[in-house]
C-alpha cells in the first residue's frame, strides 16, 4: 500500500471518528437536556411552599390588569392576608413604586409601636 493510500485511509477514519464523536456528543447533550428538564418538572411537582404565621400584605400591579384573588395566598399563611393596594406598575416595576415603599414603612412602624407598647 502506498503512503498516499494509507494517509487517505487514516484521514477517512479520522473524519469518521470525529463525525461519530460529534454525533454522540449531540445525542448525549440532547439526552442530558431532557433529563434535566424532567428532573426540574419532578422537583416543581413535589415542592411545597412553607406555611408562615404572619399577616401577608399584598400589593397588585395594575399591568397587566387582573382581579386580585386573596384566596390564592391564604394557603401560605395562618396570619391572614391584606390586599393593600393596586399600583400603577408591572410585576417587574412595582418594587420601585414610591407608594409601596411608603406603605411598607408605615406597616413596619405600626408593628414596632405595637411590640414596644407605644
Amino acid at each position: 500500500m502506498s503512503g498516499q493510500i494509507a494517509s487517505d485511509q487514516a484521514m477517512s477514519q479520522t473524519k469518521h471518528l470525529h463525525g461519530t464523536t460529534i454525533a454522540n456528543d449531540e445525542d448525549r447533550l440532547i439526552e442530558t437536556t431532557v433529563d434535566v428538564v424532567a428532573h426540574h418538572r419532578r422537583l416543581l411537582r413535589v415542592h411545597q411552599y412553607p406555611r408562615i404565621d404572619t399577616m401577608l400584605h399584598l400589593w397588585w400591579a395594575a399591568h397587566p390588569a387582573r382581579k386580585p384573588d386573596e384566596t390564592e395566598w391564604c394557603d401560605y399563611t395562618s396570619g391572614g392576608v391584606e390586599v393593600v393596594d393596586t399600583l400603577d406598575a408591572t410585576h417587574a416595576t412595582i418594587i420601585r413604586h414610591p407608594a409601596l415603599a411608603a406603605r411598607i414603612r408605615e406597616i413596619l412602624s405600626e408593628r414596632r409601636a405595637v411590640r414596644s407598647g407605644s
